[in-house]
């Protein structure tokens, strides 16, 4: 889950001089996030504001290119391309449709803003803003980890489990983060990702699904489905959530760790109706290819 900060524009040059001239700022410049002012002005910007747009136009770079090649190994080595279960394709095709718009979709309006979620009640947000992405390169590398995980749940579930699984697993790892945001700045006056922050991308629901699939693996498994690279199956997601904030420092740490959370309520907390009977039958018979 990328984050995209300062949905509050305007402020580029002197921005703690400008911020002492509003009524909802104090004269250090900290924001009386308190207030029904800050949060009417919020509320204001929200409705108003049309920038910035997600996805940024596709640009191929040799970045690109690589995290391209990755993603094809990654669909081959799962079954092919053709041989792709039709949950897991329905997947990747919704996160590729928001390339097809020329200028993309306002990240005020479409992103996972807490403050817009919790006190306006803009639940949508919680599903569009798994389908959007920063750019072109965003979305591959949440792509890799999606073809991996999903293949393998929809081979253990039903159509109807995996769709439920999906949903309930995208619900509970954006809902974590929204209700993490109101804590901080609620509890903490950590006001800045509650307020001025959107949240974009699908690896809140990688991370969830990883949890998922892993615990159903079995004891070992690959990290990052590379061959050789084996973890037990309970730290494996820890692992993960640790090299991708090293390697990619700017992605959301939160939105990450919500999702791995919740696989682990998912797992360990199943209530009537909502966790999935696993398949096993087709599960052992998808864990065969791999042998």
């Amino acid at each position: 889950m990328g984050v995209l900060t300062d949905l509050l524009l305007g402020f580029q040059g002197n921005e703690r001089a400008a911020r002492r001239t509003l009524p909802f700022f104090r004269s250090d410049g900290m924001p009386r996030y308190k207030s029904l002012t800050f949060r009417e002005a919020m509320l204001r910007h929200y409705q108003q504001a049309d920038q910035p747009r997600v996805p940024a136009p596709a640009n191929v770079t040799p970045n690109s290119i690589v995290l391209l090649l990755m993603l094809f190994k990654v669909i081959k080595s799962v079954e092919g391309i053709t041989g792709l279960p039709a949950g897991t394709k329905l997947l990747l095709a919704a996160n590729c449709l928001p390339f097809l718009k020329p200028n993309g979709f306002s990240l005020p309006t479409f992103g996972l803003s807490p403050f817009m979620v919790w006190e306006q009640r803009q639940f949508y947000r919680v599903l569009t803003a798994g389908f959007l992405h920063a750019d072109f390169d965003h979305m591959v590398s949440n792509a890799s980890s999606l073809v991996i995980s999903s293949s393998y749940l929809e081979r253990g579930l039903t159509r109807l489990q995996f769709a439920a699984t999906m949903a309930s697993l995208a619900l509970s790892s954006h809902g974590l983060y929204v209700l993490s945001s109101w804590v901080d700045c609620c509890w903490f006056g950590l006001w800045r990702q509650y307020f001025l922050e959107g949240a974009v991308g699908a690896s809140g629901l990688g991370f969830a699904m990883q949890v998922v699939a892993d615990n159903m693996r079995g004891s070992t498994v690959s990290v990052f489905g590379i061959s050789g690279l084996e973890a037990p199956a309970k730290f494996s997601c820890w692992i993960s959530l640790a090299v991708t904030q090293i390697l990619v420092p700017q992605a959301s740490f939160t939105g990450h760790l919500c999702g791995v959370l919740a696989g682990l309520l998912h797992v360990y907390i199943p209530k009537a109706g909502m966790i999935p009977v696993i398949n096993h039958n087709a599960l052992c018979k998808f864990q065969a290819t791999f042998s």
